[in-house]
């Protein structure tokens, strides 16, 4: 809520509880973007765990694998719990056939779930948010790709280049298409939704965005990567336009969070 009184009375309701449905929040899990103090179970005020860097204009509130932004309400996927290893924990690697195909499905159902309209509605979040969003989308997509690449595809990245770039190609197009036409409210709130990026646009920004993950894949990885990278040069006007919007947004990500292996 943006009012105050409504928060604090809702969290005073809740920590009450309703003995009579057995309700009543857990304390340790409960958090906060302002100083409150409740009744603990001891039956002393306690103060209410508060969002880190408060002060800052970048403090986040996490809630169900995504970050409100405190100040601006701007949402954000929470892409730390894909840190380490994780990322390639919940990736099925086919090995019985067909293998290229089984990919571009599974990487197609992976980012399915992540094209939700909060992250790319313009009338919640500003332009640079949705082009964060929807970059950061696209690293953790190709930090997914390149682990099932090493362990799913026979010969490995060196071998199958042609084939690799037209399924990222059919991945820009599907999360694209998918994020336009994923509000079921009304052909007007589509039309919020990733209004700051053409198809082009989102073309290139992708293309950066996997150069920068294969770039760490060693010298197999770096040909896919200098392929990538000689697209978005060739496009000047949208390396002017998004490049700098790019780099923030992958140092956002934090790449060195992450395991490649």
């Amino acid at each position: 809520s943006t009012d105050r009184n409504i928060s604090v009375r809702f969290l005073e309701q809740m920590n009450t509880g309703n003995p009579k449905l057995g309700v009543q929040i857990n304390g340790a899990k409960t958090l906060v973007n302002y100083n409150i103090s409740l009744i603990g179970s001891n039956g002393k005020l306690e103060k209410v765990q508060m969002v880190k860097d408060q002060d800052k204009d970048d403090s986040f509130f996490p809630w169900c694998g995504m970050l409100f932004n405190t100040r601006t309400g701007n949402v954000r996927l929470d892409y730390t719990r894909f840190a380490g290893k994780l990322a390639g924990d919940a990736l099925t690697v086919d090995r019985s056939g067909a293998e290229g195909a089984k990919l571009r499905y599974r990487i197609k159902t992976f980012i399915k779930p992540r094209c939700l309209p909060i992250l790319f509605d313009s009338e919640i979040n500003s332009k640079e948010t949705i082009v964060t969003n929807f970059i950061q989308a696209m690293l953790l997509c190709a930090i997914k790709f390149s682990i099932y690449i090493q362990g799913g595809l026979n010969d490995g990245l060196s071998q199958n280049i042609p084939f690799l770039l037209d399924c990222i190609h059919d991945l820009i197009d599907f999360t694209y298409n998918s994020i336009k036409n994923s509000s079921k409210d009304s052909s007007e709130a589509n039309s919020r939704l990733l209004s700051c990026l053409t198809r082009k646009d989102a073309i290139w920004v992708s293309q950066y965005a996997f150069h920068a993950v294969f770039r760490r894949k060693g010298a197999e990885g770096r040909v896919l990567a200098d392929l990538f990278w000689q697209k978005c040069q060739e496009k000047e006007s949208m390396f002017r336009r998004w490049g700098k919007s790019s780099k923030i947004a992958i140092s956002q990500f934090d790449m060195k969070q992450f395991s490649l292996d």
